[in-house]
């Protein structure tokens, strides 16, 4: 990145996955403004920074589903998803398929 606010940022993002993110708060910690970080935030990387934590969150989502028997239920809590249908939702938004199919994938792919 060429610029280290927006690297600092994606950092926090990725090792605070699970934690009660918003944009608010990325700001903050960026050291600024919620419409002034949102606006560089898109422009440095193309995407929104719920769009860019969500798919984080899947990528993380997708290696508990590869390693672990869990519910999606917990999977999705462990995401940092606080609600099942709203990950259900990103997963098949970014993925084209269910968690349940992907696990389906993963178990014939093992099999």
């Amino acid at each position: 990145f060429d610029n280290n606010r927006m690297a600092f940022i994606v950092k926090y993002m990725r090792d605070h996955l699970t934690e009660n993110i918003n944009v608010d708060k990325l700001a903050d910690k960026a050291c600024m403004s919620s419409s002034n970080f949102y606006r560089s935030f898109k422009n440095t990387l193309g995407e929104s920074p719920i769009d860019y934590l969500n798919g984080e969150r899947i990528k993380f989502a997708k290696k508990l589903i590869q390693k672990t028997n869990w519910k999606f239920a917990d999977i999705a809590f462990k995401s940092g998803f606080n609600n099942t249908s709203y990950f259900n939702r990103q997963f098949k938004r970014l993925e084209k398929i269910t968690p349940n199919q992907y696990r389906s994938i993963v178990q014939k792919n093992e099999a």
